[in-house]
């Protein structure tokens, strides 16, 4: 598994920090891959979102690359796995 490195965004964002307090961006070196966030209103309070950004064009992107789940931890390991299975699914081609 890829070791990336979250990013709390109003530490290296900071007009982003007023609209959202807990947003998390995942880099692999200086590539941001993907991002969780702390759903804040609505029926969802308190879920986090997560998703995984990064592309590869030769990559078939038929798995799960966004969701929610109940903690930080679930949606990082979500985005680090979404983001394996890219790489995995590049280099087969």
């Amino acid at each position: 598994m890829v070791d990336l490195r979250w990013v709390l965004t109003r530490n290296t964002f900071p007009a982003l920090a007023k609209r959202t307090r807990q947003l998390h961006v995942a880099f692999d070196g200086n590539t941001s891959v993907g991002r969780v966030y702390r759903i804040e209103a609505g029926q969802q309070c308190g879920a986090w979102k997560w998703s995984m950004t990064a592309l590869r064009f030769n990559a078939d992107l038929a798995f799960p690359r966004t969701g929610e789940v109940d903690s930080k931890e679930e949606a990082q390991r979500r985005v680090e796995e979404a983001y394996d299975e890219l790489l995995c699914r590049s280099c087969l081609d």
